[in-house]
């Protein structure tokens, strides 16, 4: 059977096949090595405002406690900085797997749609 354009008929081309395996294979990626990185930030954020609450119920706070305050602090700071990185990877791969499909998409649907005149 043929289609509008005389050519077989196919729900999908090798490209086509290829692009949604590279948006597939990013999410997987995305979710299996990404996100829990980034959700590394989201629990020491958590800690550290747990500690900052101790630490400002304190009327003074000794050297240790300051220490340890700076110390965590740095440490959210650490992990908000590789939190950023990943999300801009993450940004940055997207926008490029997405525009991939979308070509495509694009290029699947001209070469099998009809076009009047």
């Amino acid at each position: 059977m043929t289609g509008f354009c005389n050519k077989p008929e196919k729900a999908f081309t090798p490209s086509h096949a290829n692009s949604c395996k590279r948006v597939l294979n990013f999410y997987k990626k995305m979710a299996e090595n990404d996100i829990p990185k980034q959700m590394d930030y989201f629990l020491k954020k958590e800690n550290f405002e747990k500690m900052k609450k101790a630490f400002n119920a304190k009327s003074s706070p000794g050297k240790a406690d300051i220490d340890a305050f700076n110390a965590e602090v740095k440490d959210v700071n650490n992990s908000l900085n590789t939190f950023n990185s990943i999300n801009t990877n993450i940004n940055n791969t997207r926008n490029n797997v997405l525009k991939d499909w979308n070509d495509s998409e694009k290029t699947f649907a001209d070469s099998h749609m009809p076009y009047y005149k």
